[in-house]
């Protein structure tokens, strides 16, 4: 009988009094005060209330429903795809939109709706993937502030796929511990690219240094990850890097004399399609000559061979308990050994003096390091 009075009232009341009267309905509801026949009664109110013409009556009911479970979820569903005005605090808390619900809201709804759904208190892989796939980019970037937000690392790359470009959002994707290696890269070369194509660096630097930084800080890039990448990001890395046409000469030489062995190894096997167990055993003790079968089958040239066979036997010496060799040593071992090439024209020469050029811009970048913790501390 209240209900049946409430509904012929409402339908003569202007909306100031509408928006107190449905107020009262909602908490009256959510509190469990009704009889069955009451809860039925007022279910279908609030069901007709949903087609009130003013905002602010089924704004009023979103914002008294937002965080109760004792709701019927229809309500809370046709309320999440009302005007944002109105559906806003339904998606921000809602617990009683499933999974299912909020990737379907994301799929069809407008981007300030993707954006509220970004900032929830919890967000499962599967909504998270949603977003990734078809959210904005302020979407995206609530997304990332959110630490409830649970992003699967197959979702981490994904946004590197299509937002690697704008520039905030490629800064809070390298911010992350979880972000996958080759993710890294690619994101550490799109925003070389960005550097190089900037018309105002470019008018600075000029044209050529300007291709020469960015070539040489993106190698050192990857240098500085194939230090610390591990596990199967490693394989991703060697995979990506390989793909890319990263894995150089130069660059495995590098790998190999600083003793990251681990890198090293997967690399050999992602060429030459041998097993880490066999790769291992023939680096570690093979003879010379399988050592250089090793090298020929991942596809090095036969006259760079003989400095990769050298380097190997440095680095077995370096390893062994009673010898300590850094790679600045073997570098040098091997400019002895093949002093005779390095004036000419040969594979060798080139091999050996982009190795040397590379050293010297680790020990340049690492003695700025250095320099700078000591003013740090004597700050």
């Amino acid at each position: 009988m209240i209900i049946k009075e409430f509904l012929q009232w409402t339908a003569n009341s202007d909306t100031k009094s509408r928006v107190m009267a449905v107020r009262a309905l909602c908490e009256a509801y959510i509190s469990g005060h009704f009889t069955t026949e009451e809860m039925k009664a007022a279910e279908g109110s609030m069901a007709l209330l949903l087609e009130d013409l003013s905002p602010a009556v089924r704004k009023e009911m979103a914002s008294v429903l937002a965080h109760s479970v004792n709701v019927p979820t229809m309500i809370i569903k046709a309320l999440a795809q009302d005007q944002i005005e109105v559906s806003a605090p339904i998606l921000a808390f809602s617990p009683l939109l499933s999974d299912n619900s909020l990737v379907d809201l994301i799929a069809k709804g407008e981007f300030s709706q993707q954006f509220i759904i970004a900032k929830r208190d919890y967000l499962s892989a599967s909504v998270c993937a949603a977003l990734v796939e078809v959210g904005d980019k302020e979407a995206v970037l609530a997304l990332l502030d959110n630490p409830n937000a649970h992003i699967a690392r197959l979702s981490i790359s994904r946004l590197a796929e299509r937002f690697g470009y704008y520039g905030p959002i490629r800064s809070q994707l390298l911010e992350r511990c979880d972000l996958p290696s080759d993710t890294r890269h690619k994101l550490v070369e799109e925003l070389s690219n960005t550097f190089a194509n900037s018309p105002l660096v470019g008018a600075l630097m000029g044209k050529d240094r300007l291709e020469n930084v960015t070539k040489d800080a993106c190698f050192h890039a990857t240098i500085s990850l194939a230090e610390t990448t591990q596990g199967d990001d490693m394989l991703a890395l060697v995979e990506h890097l390989r793909i890319s046409g990263k894995l150089t000469p130069a660059f495995l030489m590098h790998v190999l004399t600083i003793g990251n062995v681990d890198f090293f190894a997967t690399i050999i096997e992602k060429l030459s399609g041998k097993s880490t167990s066999r790769i291992r055993a023939i680096l570690g003790d093979g003879h010379t000559s399988v050592v250089n079968a090793l090298y020929t089958s991942a596809g090095l040239k036969a006259d760079i061979c003989p400095a990769f066979v050298s380097a190997t036997l440095l680095w077995r010496k370096a390893s062994s308990k009673n010898h300590h060799m850094s790679a600045d040593q073997i570098t040098e071992y091997l400019m002895e050994e093949f002093y005779g090439e390095l004036h000419q024209d040969t594979a060798i020469a080139e091999l050996l003096m982009m190795l040397e050029n590379i050293q010297f811009t680790q020990r340049r970048k690492m003695a700025k390091q250095f320099a700078l913790s000591l003013t740090s501390e004597a700050a």
